[in-house]
């Protein structure tokens, strides 16, 4: 399985950085969609809440935000769905969010700033995962343990991170965030 090395380049058509050097250039067409219909006070209302539940500014970094709002988007594109509220079950969403995170979401949404993830449409965060030996209830583990770098003890991960493509996004902690893209994205 390759992992793939977002580049965080601007271009419209950004390409990810493989092992051996040689560029991935093949997200289908509609991951390259403008975005800008999906913006409506409610799409920004619900992805804030979102980002503040997932990657409040307290426990993740501007990139790591940035990644967890393109998931919603790029789900929302691969499903065909304009709203928030029909991909956010998959994600926490209790939180009340901040202005900053309001002004990030229009952002994201808009696609100000280019998709870090090239696609990703799953993330966990092996640092909230429970760990060897500790409860589990509630937790997807089918994935088995693993053990990240940075953290003492082996994580458990959700059973789709053993076939989804990982993509590693420069400028986010893999304690905190690993990101993945389904395998019909990762092979076109």
């Amino acid at each position: 399985m390759l992992i793939q090395q977002a580049t965080g380049a601007t271009t419209p058509q950004r390409s990810a950085q493989l092992p051996g050097g040689s560029t991935d250039r093949a997200r289908p067409p509609h991951m390259f969609a403008t975005a800008s219909i999906m913006v409506t006070p409610s799409n920004v209302e619900d992805l804030a809440q979102i980002l503040m539940s997932e990657a409040s500014p307290h426990v993740a970094n501007d990139a790591e935000r940035i990644a967890v709002g393109y998931t919603v988007v790029n789900r929302m594109q691969q499903t065909g769905k304009h709203a928030v509220r029909d991909v956010w079950d998959a994600y926490a969403h209790q939180a009340s969010p901040s202005d900053d995170l309001r002004t990030l979401a229009t952002k994201v949404l808009r696609q100000d700033v280019p998709d870090p993830t090239l696609g990703a449409t799953h993330f966990y965060s092996p640092c909230s995962m429970p760990k060897a030996g500790e409860p589990v209830l509630g937790f997807d583990i089918s994935g088995g343990l693993e053990q990240t770098a940075g953290l003492s003890n082996k994580n458990y991960r959700p059973g789709w991170a053993t076939t989804y493509e990982p993509v590693v996004v420069s400028g986010v902690r893999p304690t905190h965030y690993k990101f993945y893209r389904e395998p019909a994205v990762a092979s076109q």
